[in-house]
Order: C-alpha cells, then structure tokens, then sequence
C-alpha cells in the first residue's frame, strides 16, 4: 500500500493537519499527481502493510469535539512517530522544496512500530 503523510503541524486548529498523520493510503502503483509526489510538506510511504493496520491508520479520533482538559488531538486516532522509521532524514518538511524521493520504500514492520496512539 502507498500512504500519503503529513510532514508538519498546520495549525493549532481540531481539524488542521499533524506531523504523522496519514491523510489517505492507496492501492500499490496508484497514480499520484506530481503535487502529491513533490508536495515539501507531505511524502508518499510504500509498504506491504495489511488492510486492518491501514484501517488503524485512518480511524478517525472518538472524544467528542476533539477537546479533553483542554487539550487538543489530531483527527485520526493514530498517528506515525516519523522518528522511528529507517532514514528518518526523509521525513523533514523542506521549506517549498521539491522532495529529496517522491516515494520512500519501508517494511510493514517499520510502519507497524512507527504508529502510536494519541492518548488523553
């Protein structure tokens, strides 16, 4: 599968972008437009994952209105530590530059033990 990740923090905003959050994933050899592929705040992830883990991906946040004890979560219940992925050098948004890769190749272990769960 090909995930498309978010490379920043937007905003402050419930509903902005996270740095880690998956924003779609996709069949392996879909047709990317050459924004998604050169995009300096997002980058395309190919791994072998399996469907429940992709399912994982997209499951959006429960809390109602996003807000607990004041504190704001992302839109997606789960999100990718880019640190803990190999080559974690590729995962730095890069100022409207075009990406060093358009895609970069992981295992389904590297993204598995790169998710966390955004927690109250």
């Amino acid at each position: 599968m090909e995930l498309l990740v978010s490379l920043i923090n937007k905003s402050d905003a419930i509903d902005d972008l996270r740095l880690g959050e998956v924003i779609t994933i996709q069949p392996d050899g879909w047709n990317w437009s050459e924004i998604e592929l050169s995009h300096p705040d997002a980058q395309i992830i190919c791994a072998p994952i399996f469907q429940s883990h992709a399912q994982t991906l997209m499951r959006p946040h429960t809390i109602p209105s996003n807000t607990v004890r004041g504190v704001k979560y992302p839109r997606k219940a789960y999100l990718l530590d880019l640190g803990k992925l190999p080559s974690s050098e590729l995962f730095k948004a890069t100022k409207d530059k075009l990406r060093a890769q358009s895609k970069v190749m992981m295992q389904n272990a590297d993204v598995v033990q790169a998710t966390i769960k955004v927690t109250p």
